[in-house]
C-alpha cells in the first residue's frame, strides 16, 4: 500500500520572521565587510540559520542571492552564486546531527579554500579549459585569506551567535 505524501510544514510566523532577518543580515554583513578581501560571516551565518532551521534556510540564500544579482553588475560570479551558498546549505544540512563549532569550523575553512574553485565552474564553460584554471590560480591567495577568515569568524563566533538563537526561537 502506497504511503501518502506528507506536505512540508509550513512556515511559523516566527520563522518567516527569522528568514527575513537573516536576508537581511547576510546582505548587510556583505556590504558592511565588502571593502575587506574574501573576508565576510556570510558563510557563518548561513552555516548557523541552516544548523538551527534546516533546508528552509535556503529561502534567506536566494533571496540575498536576488538581491545581490540585482545589486552588481552582471559577470560569471552571477552563475556560480545560484548554487555555491545552496551547496554550503545542503553540507550543513547533511551534517546537522553532528554539527558541533569544531565541524563547523572545519567547514567553513574548507569552504573558504574551495569557494574560488566552485565559483570557476562556469568559467570553464564560458571561457575554457585554460580561463578556468587561470580563474583558480589567480584567486587562490584570496582563497587562503577568505579560508583563514571563515575559520577565524566561525571559530570565534559560531557558540555565542547558535546559543543567542536558539534563545530567540523560544
Amino acid at each position: 500500500m502506497k504511503q501518502p505524501i506528507q506536505r512540508a510544514k509550513k512556515n511559523t510566523l516566527r520563522e518567516i520572521i527569522v528568514l527575513a532577518l537573516f536576508a537581511a543580515l547576510l546582505l548587510i554583513s556583505k556590504e558592511a565587510l565588502a571593502a575587506l578581501p574574501n573576508i565576510e560571516v556570510v558563510t557563518l551565518f548561513i552555516i548557523l540559520l541552516t544548523h538551527n532551521i534546516g533546508l528552509k534556510a535556503l529561502w534567506s540564500v536566494y533571496t540575498f542571492v536576488a538581491v545581490q544579482l540585482l545589486l552588481y553588475p552582471s559577470g560569471v560570479w552571477m552563475i556560480s552564486y545560484l548554487y555555491v551558498w545552496a551547496i554550503l546549505v545542503f553540507i550543513i544540512c547533511a551534517l546537522r546531527r553532528y554539527g558541533n563549532a569544531v565541524l563547523y569550523t572545519i567547514i567553513a575553512g574548507i569552504f573558504g579554500i574551495l569557494f574560488g574553485v566552485l565559483c570557476s565552474i562556469p568559467a570553464f564553460y564560458v571561457g575554457g579549459f585554460g580561463y578556468g584554471i587561470s580563474w583558480i590560480i589567480n584567486g587562490l591567495s584570496f582563497d587562503v585569506v577568505h579560508c583563514v577568515g571563515n575559520i577565524v569568524t566561525t571559530a570565534v563566533l559560531f557558540y555565542p551567535l547558535n546559543k543567542a538563537m536558539q534563545k530567540a526561537m523560544k
